[in-house]
């Protein structure tokens, strides 16, 4: 099949589809010029329609900066031509990274920060908790033991559990019962 009837064949299934779509205006292009006989093809397709056809390869790039400025130019027209909408912005707020809710007497942190922030290091450990972030008490970067081969990986549904204890007397300012 020529190429200008493979064109037909394919508006013809564009207007079943959708003759509104159809009747849009459109770019037409033929791919592959870099191969024997796709400059002649994209040439006998210009003629039989009597209107530009931008010859590319994909391959090559040859013709793509050319499509595309006909393609922005093509949309920029509809745009100008468009009737007037009203515009609005969505705002979509993001989810927090962490959630802390109350069990009994346990405060419970889920979430991915969370997650990654026991990946780091394991706050179960007293000794841990003192350390700064990513360094294990007698161990190499992130708990790894120089010559033991990579930390022990935890399970995936271990989440951080931490325990509230009130100071009972005075302290630093701010410190001692909450209301």
């Amino acid at each position: 099949m020529s190429v200008a009837g493979q064109h037909g064949v394919l508006l013809a299934e564009l207007r079943r589809h959708d003759p509104a779509l159809a009747a849009r205006p459109r770019v037409v292009a033929v791919n592959k010029v870099d191969l024997p006989g796709g400059s002649a093809a994209a040439a006998s397709l210009a003629a039989a329609l009597d209107r530009p056809v931008h010859a590319v390869s994909a391959v090559t790039g040859e013709g793509v900066e050319g499509l595309m400025h006909a393609v922005a130019d093509v949309v920029e027209q509809a745009v100008r031509e468009a009737p007037g909408r009203r515009s609005y912005l969505l705002h979509r707020p993001a989810p927090a990274g962490f959630s802390i809710r109350r069990e009994g007497e346990r405060w419970v942190v889920t979430g991915k920060a969370a997650e990654r922030a026991v990946a780091l290091d394991d706050l179960t450990v007293p000794e841990t908790a003192d350390s700064p972030p990513g360094a294990s008490p007698g161990r190499g970067r992130r708990g790894a033991a120089p010559g033991r081969g990579p930390p022990r990986r935890r399970s995936a549904d271990r989440r951080p559990v931490f325990e509230f204890q009130e100071d009972e007397g005075p302290g630093p300012e701010g410190a001692g019962k909450t209301p």
